[in-house]
């Protein structure tokens, strides 16, 4: 069963990259020729059985040609967003279902056009690639979450043997965790971080002049829950006990969290940064350290 899932998720997600191809070789970059001035495909003018192009791109050719980049690029994002190859956590998974659906839809429509009264010119090359786009836009839309793991967060220890260490039966699977540590007085204090699985524990960076260090440093105890960027809890609640790798770690989850952030580390992370530097707030230390965080 197992195997058949992950060769119907091999085929999903081959079926969402030749369809990223497909935007991105056809109307992703007729539209940017179009909004960068070209004019083929635009002004035509008939001379006996010639078809000729004539003139220059309006501004207003222009301005729709743009909108229709960002369709397209938003395009692009629902698809990673609906195998996902981008996880994020600000629209809900039925509402990318739903955009997946209205691409499919699109593009159908588009080539019933095309192939019906619409067949003026290059009806022969544009159609085929709408109906291409369209079956493989369906295919992504129609395909269940193939992609979900199961909702458990709970850590489960090894029965081989009690000297083992803990191992999770399913890691967390989004892109957020509530990490909480606690003041001298045993109040908590929660924050949402980024993370990376590892051998049963969470990894986590952060700043080492951060708070939550000086009180894991104090304390070790901890609780993980998976939550959304915002910090609201999404799930069950883990005790666990944080401990700082050493230096010579932080190369290597670095890049395991830029594997599995690049989006965001490209888009996400400037802009908070830029809110921390408005706020007046501290920017990232320049000595970042790696939290292991294992079951208890």
């Amino acid at each position: 069963m197992a195997q058949t899932v992950d060769r119907t998720s091999s085929r999903v997600r081959l079926a969402a990259l030749l369809l990223i191809a497909g935007l991105a070789a056809g109307p992703l970059s007729t539209h940017v020729y179009w909004l960068l001035g070209g004019t083929w495909g635009l002004h035509r003018t008939v001379v006996g059985d010639r078809v000729v192009e004539e003139g220059a791109t309006s501004t207003g050719t222009r301005i729709v040609a743009a909108v229709v980049v960002v369709l397209l690029v938003a395009a692009v994002l629902v698809v990673l967003a609906r195998v996902r190859l981008w996880q994020q956590a600000l629209v809900p998974a039925r509402m990318i279902q739903v955009f997946a659906w209205a691409l499919a839809a699109v593009f159908l429509c588009e080539t019933l056009a095309y192939f019906t009264w619409s067949r003026e010119h290059e009806w022969w090359m544009y159609g085929p690639v709408s109906l291409v786009i369209g079956v493989l836009a369906l295919v992504v839309a129609g395909s269940g979450g193939v992609w979900r793991r199961p909702r458990s967060h709970r850590w489960l220890p090894s029965h081989e043997s009690k000297e083992e260490a803990p191992v999770v039966s399913m890691p967390f699977t989004g892109k957020y965790v509530s990490l909480t540590t606690f003041r001298r007085d045993g109040t908590p204090v929660s924050t949402p971080v980024w993370f990376v699985s590892e051998n049963g524990s969470l990894l986590v960076e952060t700043d080492d002049t951060s708070y939550k260090v000086k009180r894991i440093r104090r304390n070790d105890k901890v609780t993980v829950t998976p939550c959304n960027a915002m910090g609201r809890v999404t799930g069950e609640v883990v005790s666990a006990r944080a401990k700082i790798l050493p230096a010579e770690e932080l190369p290597r989850v670095e890049r395991l969290l830029h594997r599995k952030y690049r989006l965001d580390y490209l888009f996400v992370l400037p802009i908070y940064l830029l809110v921390q530097r408005l706020r007046g707030r501290p920017l990232r230390s320049e000595r970042p350290v790696i939290l292991s965080i294992t079951p208890t």
